[in-house]
Formats: structure tokens, C-alpha cells, sequence
């Protein structure tokens, strides 16, 4: 009886061990997925000729893409998209040297 629960412990954790597995590629897989749309999503944006933001209304920070930077005749550091902190003014979201009148 002992050998039949030890087996069936063994057979628990082996199952356990491939549903981990499962999981991890399945994110692997989602997370490649995910990084091919954004770079599709980078290039319509550039080819467009359009900038992108999100807001975290938590956090109170706004990411723009660099094509917002080149829209309002700045450079963006480093290249990626950045974290701004957000300035409501007229129901818009501005870079705050906008709101001194410019860097």
C-alpha cells in the first residue's frame, strides 16, 4: 500500500511539473505574440506619421512614443517610449515643457 501512494505522490508531482511547463510556454508563446504586434504596431505608427500615448491614470504617467517627441519638435531619450507625468489642460494630456511654453 505504502509503494501505491508513493507512486501516486510521484505521479502528482510529475503532472504538476508538465502543467508548470504547459503554462511557461504558453506564456512564452502569448509573450512573442505580443512583442511581434508591438513592432507592427511601431511601425503603422511611424509610417503613419502619428504619435501614441497611454495614460496610467494610478500613476499619473503618460508613455508617448517617439513620433510625439518628433511632433513637437523634440528628442526623445533613449530612444523608447518614455514615462511623462501627465498635465490635464483642456481635456488634453501635454508634455509639461508645453504647459511652461517649451524646453
Amino acid at each position: 500500500m505504502e509503494e501505491v501512494e508513493q507512486s501516486r505522490e510521484q505521479l502528482v508531482e510529475e503532472l504538476e511539473a508538465l502543467r508548470l511547463r504547459v503554462r511557461n510556454l504558453e506564456l512564452a508563446r502569448t509573450e512573442s505574440d505580443l512583442r511581434v504586434r508591438l513592432e507592427s504596431l511601431n511601425r503603422s505608427i511611424v509610417a503613419a506619421g502619428v504619435g501614441a500615448w497611454e495614460w496610467n491614470r494610478h500613476t499619473n504617467l503618460a508613455t508617448w512614443s517617439d513620433e510625439n517627441f518628433r511632433h513637437g519638435g523634440r528628442r526623445a531619450r533613449g530612444g523608447a517610449a518614455q514615462d511623462l507625468p501627465a498635465v490635464r489642460a483642456g481635456g488634453r494630456l501635454l508634455d509639461p515643457s508645453v504647459r511652461r511654453g517649451g524646453a
